[in-house]
């Protein structure tokens, strides 16, 4: 990418690419009048004042795309970056088709609506997602990170193969991965269980339409006389496996999405009152969004926004928005609020926990450092450091041996960063105990204090020569680590540690 100036001196070299001819060309107005024989040409001649702004940005955009896709030549923006360029970080506005980076397009989106009388108010997210379908950056086929990372861990079952097998399934997945790239321990598994999630709520519409179909077959079937001995089941129609969400993601079938959403969140439940999983409906308000964007987002690509098809994208997401409060998330919120009074909270006992505390701190001081205690020893510090902390055992299982060795001292004193956000205990702790910096919720450094009585037993852990002799694969990176180049389960060291007597009470 060029530099926008040099110098504080601005450069007139702005180049565009011609929507008919494909050439890039740097007076792109006169160019246009070249093609004054096209239609659309024609109609912008017409008027008194003839601007060929959007047939501009349009040309820019089929440039963009085909660049994207076959990852060489240069990225026309509406600005040109002054530091590094990543074109993941830009696409094009799904409005005017001016590309833009996408921490902006909410801003560029608002201002490009203030020109049009009707206008359609829309998510930033929603707008980032389908300015990333619309580039290319998502697509129908697997990505290298949703092939090494999400497909190899989902489930062999029925609801991850309906999951790998929709495009539309598919391409929220790559989402969800884009969205938590920082968090490289837990997106696969934020990418996988929303996908499954969706695979759900297909196999429950597919199932709600063809019970819609076998009633109405049945009821028709009744005013039908000579048919007695013709089997009534081998006629009933049977569901249409081959269908994908975007099938049923039209205005006419927003029914039977609302009907299977509520299925999704009471399963194998009797009572229709009484949703076991409230949440997976309320999950689903904004994964539905996604997936209709997605939709939208594909027609426009190998079609124009006035297709009929992307018409009822649009259509559908107003329908959710007028009615998918009142008939699905409020119902699942009530249940959220009821249970809050029915639910009973089961604290760990005082005596129990200072009673595992004791055995911990006695098993951490005698225990002999050699390679056959090496497992014992991970699951004993990790209980050890989840308990004197009370952090979220993802924070504490994905510790990495560079956290370790960059540990801070007492004498280095305590960093601003965390001191805001610290309590009075912690901040007397952090006077006289080591602590280590880890990715806590939403990418924010949260400090783990490191227990006296567990310095022995970590120094030995993080050590090549105690790594080697136990057998850990050379270059996982993780302070506690299992077989493979992975890290062990917080909550299954604490669990060998309690017994599996008061495991959950405990967490």
């Amino acid at each position: 990418m060029n530099q926008g100036q040099s110098r504080g001196v601005r450069i007139y070299d702005n180049r565009h690419a011609c929507y008919f001819c494909e050439k890039v060309v740097l007076h792109i107005k006169e160019h246009l009048k070249t093609h004054r024989n096209q239609d659309m040409v024609k109609d912008i001649l017409k008027s008194d004042q003839p601007n060929f702004t959007s047939l501009r940005k349009f040309g820019d955009d089929r440039h963009n795309r085909k660049c994207v896709e076959k990852k060489q030549g240069e990225i026309i923006l509406a600005r040109r970056p002054k530091g590094k360029f990543d074109v993941t970080d830009y696409g094009p506005c799904p409005n005017c088709r001016e590309w833009v980076m996408l921490d902006h397009l909410k801003l560029h989106y608002r201002h490009c609506q203030s020109h049009e009388k009707n206008t359609v108010k829309m998510r930033r997210k929603d707008l980032v997602f389908q300015a990333q379908v619309l580039a290319g950056h998502l697509k129908d086929e697997p990505s290298s990170l949703m092939s090494k990372e999400v497909l190899p861990i989902m489930t062999r079952d029925v609801m991850s193969q309906t999951a790998q097998n929709d495009p539309l399934v598919m391409a929220l997945g790559e989402s969800w991965l884009r969205r938590n790239r920082g968090n490289v321990e837990k997106r696969k598994y934020y990418a996988s269980s929303r996908m499954r999630l969706c695979a759900r709520l297909l196999l429950a519409l597919r199932d709600t339409k063809s019970n819609k179909d076998e009633k109405t077959y049945l009821e028709e079937g009744d005013d039908d006389e000579g048919d007695g001995d013709v089997k009534c089941e081998a006629l009933v129609p049977k569901a249409d496996d081959s269908k994908g969400l975007w099938h049923y993601l039209k205005p006419n079938h927003f029914d039977d999405i609302v009907l299977a959403a509520i299925k999704c969140a009471i399963p194998n439940a009797d009572d229709e009152d009484d949703l076991l999983a409230p949440s997976n409906a309320i999950m689903l308000k904004y994964d539905l969004h996604r997936l209709i964007n997605s939709k939208w987002a594909m027609i426009v690509k190998n079609g124009s926004a006035d297709d009929e098809e992307a018409k009822n994208c649009k259509t559908l997401l107003a329908l959710m928005d007028l009615e998918w409060e009142e008939r699905v998330t409020r119902f699942a919120r009530l249940v959220l609020a009821r249970r809050k009074y029915e639910y009973k909270n089961e604290l760990p006992s005082p005596k129990d926990i200072e009673q595992i505390t004791k055995y911990l701190r006695k098993e951490l001081d005698h225990l002999e450092l050699v390679a056959d205690n090496f497992r014992r020893l991970v699951a004993l510090c990790q209980a050890r450091i989840l308990l004197y902390n009370k952090r979220r055992s993802g924070e504490v299982e994905t510790i990495k041996l560079q956290f370790y060795a960059s540990r801070s001292k007492p004498s280095d004193g305590i960093d601003e960063s965390l001191e805001s956000d610290l309590s009075p205990v912690e901040k007397h702790l952090l006077e006289s105990q080591e602590f280590l910096r880890v990715r806590g919720k939403r990418g924010r450094p949260v400090p783990v204090i490191i227990p006296p009585d567990a310095k022995r037993a970590l120094a030995f852990l993080a050590s090549v020569e105690g790594r080697r002799s136990s057998g850990i694969v050379e270059g996982n990176p993780y302070l506690f680590p299992n077989s493979v180049n992975h890290y062990a389960r917080a909550y299954e060291s604490l669990r060998f540690v309690c017994g599996g007597t008061r495991s959950t009470r405990t967490t």
